[in-house]
């Protein structure tokens, strides 16, 4: 089992500063948000890299942006608690 430390997160919605919050508070992960483009940016060095642009996915890599970092906000008793109201919420709807 490998402990899961950080998640990292990209595409449009990393806009969105609120979603970015309320799933590192979900989590209670820290967030490395890399931006609305970066899947495309990694596609298209993944094709520098085989089309001899780069010499390695290693070195295409370290071009690529330094991620900004969403810290979680909310304590464990109360992410619990938000777990827990989730879990009540989707078993009542599964109900109807």
């Amino acid at each position: 089992v490998v402990p899961i430390t950080s998640l990292r997160v990209d595409g449009g919605l990393t806009n969105d500063a609120t979603l970015l919050q309320a799933q590192a508070d979900a989590l209670g992960l820290p967030l490395a948000v890399g931006g609305a483009d970066l899947t495309v940016l990694g596609a298209a060095m993944l094709a520098g890299v085989g089309a001899g642009v780069f010499a390695s996915v290693e070195e295409a890599a370290r071009l690529l942006p330094e991620a900004r970092l969403v810290q979680p906000t909310v304590d464990p008793a109360e992410r619990s608690r938000y777990r827990d109201r989730w879990r009540a919420f989707v078993q009542d709807s599964a109900r109807l």
